[in-house]
């Protein structure tokens, strides 16, 4: 007997779907997680094309949606290459968003972004996952949506020499960071969030 499934048949058979926070995404179903008994979780999102290959050394293409049916947003995505580290890969260029629970599209929620630090050469969103913020925001009864992503580090994300400079290479990681922001201006409204309230926080 052949079984047809269709997308979202799929999709509520995997192990993270049950009950689990949906997002509408342009063409994409992003399936997150829900965090803590307060907030949900949407991880590992795609902000910008893979910076590999040809876009290796070149400034971030920006990538809306994740082009796919269905998108397991449940975990972080992987960290940016950095000497000594493992479980890395060049396709890194994730975001993560954090919401209150129950929290709809158009909730026209203030955002808060946070950047890690790093001098440029370490540094991983994951280490930084905004828990304490979000549940604060919700406690004190002015909740928010915090975002943070990652970006290309060392030499990958700010190149030096002439020929860089020749390429317009120079200070990708930067590029990504603008990037990100583009990103959550376009797509923020379908987590609940408004573009007209984001704020960053650095971690200097």
């Amino acid at each position: 007997m052949l079984l047809v499934l269709t997308a979202a048949a799929v999709s509520c058979i995997l192990p993270f779907c049950r009950g689990a926070p949906q997002v509408q995404l342009g063409n994409s179903i992003l399936i997150g997680t829900q965090n803590t008994g307060q907030t949900e979780f949407f991880g590992g999102i795609p902000y910008a094309e893979p910076p590999t290959g040809g876009l290796r050394f070149a400034p971030p293409v920006l990538k809306t949606d994740p082009g796919v049916t269905t998108f397991d947003a449940s975990t972080y995505g992987v960290s940016c290459p950095v000497g000594g580290q493992s479980n890395l890969d060049e396709d890194c260029l994730t975001l993560n968003i954090l919401r209150p629970l129950g929290t709809s599209a158009g909730g026209g929620l203030p955002v808060m972004m946070w950047i890690y630090g790093g001098g440029f050469q370490a540094g991983d969103a994951s280490q930084y996952d905004g828990t304490g913020f979000a549940i604060a925001g919700i406690n004190r009864g002015t909740p928010i949506i915090y975002v943070n992503f990652n970006y290309r580090l060392g030499a990958l994300g700010f190149p030096q020499g002439l020929e860089a400079t020749s390429r317009g290479a120079l200070n990708l990681g930067l590029k990504d960071m603008l990037t990100a922001l583009e990103w959550v201006q376009r797509n923020i409204d379908a987590f609940g969030g408004d573009p007209s309230k984001v704020w960053f926080r650095p971690n200097c």
